[in-house]
């Protein structure tokens, strides 16, 4: 027996950073005209997309949200997902089905679609890139995201060099694509929205250096000329593209800025039509532009988006420093921080408050699950005085020096002295924090994630398993572990939800993390974008854009 998949409610991207954030805008470039049609298909016109740093468009390296968002453009993987309609939906295939226990899913491949060259895009492209992402051999460097594949049966042997290929995939015919898993995982389908998991074609391994600088994908947009590293990469729209929604643009002018700034100016020159917000301007954005109605919809006089984004910021104790390892002062520590005061006065209203380990972008995500996310100087003192009559330890507080975090730093750091917690600050660059914290050399430190895959999976399975990739705070609790590993194994997506919410509900309580901020988009659009809806995690094709008559 199959089990159809239904996976509902909501969260993407992983690690413990967040990169900068994809820009939209429309302006003139060179060869094109505000009316004239893409060299290669979509109703005409030309979007120009101003990103700050592109360092990847090929699927094999993709790592942060501009490199993303621009791949997403160019591959349709497996299965996207829905913010919409709240699901994962079909994309690259037409349709998924798992067996009784959760370890074997077929997809069918949508059949017609073609690469940018012509190849078909079948079941065997998708073996193809899956075992490129994954064996070291295929390029100079391994891949830095082939962990998004960790689950599937034969993994370990390729990285080992036991084997070439992963054993748990297969083709059983020209369309059928069939992957088998070490473990059960009913959410599996959410991984495959993953721009790690996109097909290639055979040119990818003939010519990997190329096919690396400018991939040939099976999305709405090609690679139109030249990528010019640290400028721009033209984008048409191709005229062979088979998916739901044909582009109604025909090109995207991506321009790569250093910082935020940079676009912003251009939008203000009349020259860019979408850009990045910068924080210092948020306010008067929108008095001047109005704010997007749902948070992510631009239209006229609705053009500034602040939905939440998939990604938190918080607080990371080190579990394994005697110091921290009582709860009781890692709750008060979290009580005592004037989340509103850092929200709106030190970032100036472009996060959200944090309630929450797992972001409202994230299925799953239940509103004030963890209690000790909120602001009560009155019960961290009562903790305090209760368990520390004599005074708590000297934490040492770890922060980058880069990026404006000092503020923020400082805000927490006078939460917590007045609540009778003593920290000591101090700062260094992002390369010596983040050994400090791979290595556990830290007591507490600031840190965010932004979830790969849209699932409170992805961020209890990274953060508060024990195997966690970025459980930095070494939090170990087996009643946790076994409910993760019992949620996976179940299919039912309600009671599935429910057994991760008891998982939050433990660690919220135990409280290895403190959250502090969820990110918001952060956009503004012109009156020139009759109606756009950008995705909360932005890895969405931008085939539904539409600019004005």
């Amino acid at each position: 027996m199959k089990t159809t998949i239904g996976i509902t409610r909501r969260a993407f991207v992983g690690g413990t950073a967040l990169a900068a954030a994809l820009g939209l805008a429309a302006c003139k470039s060179e060869g094109a005209s505000d009316g004239g049609s893409g060299s290669d298909g979509g109703d005409g016109g030309t979007l120009s997309l101003s990103v700050v740093g592109l360092s990847c468009i090929d699927p094999y390296n993709v790592q942060d949200d501009t490199d993303i968002s621009v791949c997403r453009q160019v591959f349709d993987p497996l299965m996207t997902y829905d913010f919409k309609k709240d699901e994962v939906v079909p994309c690259a295939a037409e349709s998924v089905s798992a067996n009784d226990d959760g370890t074997v899913f077929t997809f069918k491949i949508r059949q017609g679609a073609t690469f940018h060259n012509g190849d078909k895009v079948d079941a065997a492209a998708f073996e193809r890139g899956w075992n490129r992402l994954v064996n070291p051999k295929t390029m100079d460097s391994p891949s830095a995201v082939a962990g998004a594949l960790s689950a599937v049966k034969g993994y370990q042997d390729v990285l080992d060099g036991k084997a070439d290929s992963l054993s748990g995939v297969s083709c059983p015919d020209e369309y059928t694509f069939q992957v088998t898993l070490d473990e059960p995982f009913f959410e599996f389908p959410m991984m495959c929205t993953l721009m790690q998991t996109a097909p290639v074609p055979q040119a990818a391994l003939d010519d990997p250096s190329t096919f690396f600088h400018s991939p040939i994908g099976n999305g709405a947009y090609k690679i139109d000329g030249d990528w010019v590293d640290g400028q721009y990469v033209d984008l048409a729209a191709y005229d062979g593209y088979t998916g739901e929604e044909r582009p109604k643009v025909g090109k995207l002018h991506i321009m790569i800025q250093k910082d935020v700034s940079t676009g912003y100016r251009e939008f203000q020159a009349g020259n860019v039509d979408y850009c990045d917000v910068p924080t210092a301007e948020i306010s008067n954005i929108e008095k001047e532009y109005g704010l997007s109605e749902d948070g992510y919809t631009i239209t006229p006089g609705h053009q500034l988006l602040m939905g939440t984004m998939p990604a938190v910021s918080y607080l990371v104790f080190n579990l394994k420093d005697p110091a921290l390892q009582d709860a009781h002062l890692r709750q008060a520590i979290s009580l005592a921080v004037n989340r509103d005061n850092i929200v709106n006065t030190v970032l100036q209203g472009s996060a959200a408050v944090a309630d929450n380990l797992v972001p409202p972008a994230c299925q799953g995500y239940r509103q004030g699950q963890w209690a000790y996310a909120q602001y009560d100087p009155d019960k961290a003192r009562e903790l305090v005085a209760q368990y520390y009559p004599e005074g708590t330890p000297e934490l040492s507080f770890l922060y980058n020096a880069d990026g404006g975090h000092a503020d923020t730093v400082q805000a927490i750091a006078a939460d917590l002295d007045a609540a009778g917690i003593r920290v000591r600050l101090e700062t260094m660059e992002n390369a010596a924090l983040q050994d400090a914290i791979n290595s556990g050399s830290y007591q507490m430190v600031r840190t965010a994630t932004l979830a790969q895959y849209p699932s409170i999976d992805d961020i209890l399975r990274t953060l508060c398993s024990s195997t966690g990739a970025d459980n930095s705070a070494s939090y170990s609790n087996d009643e946790v572990n076994g409910l993760l590993a019992k949620a996976r194994a179940t299919s039912d997506a309600d009671e599935r939800t429910s057994l991760y919410q008891q998982a939050n509900a433990i660690v919220a309580e135990d409280a290895p993390y403190a959250p502090l901020t969820f990110s918001t988009l952060r956009k503004l659009g012109s009156k020139r974008i009759k109606e756009a809806y950008v995705a909360p995690n932005r890895a969405q094709s931008d085939a539904s854009w539409e600019l004005a008559e």
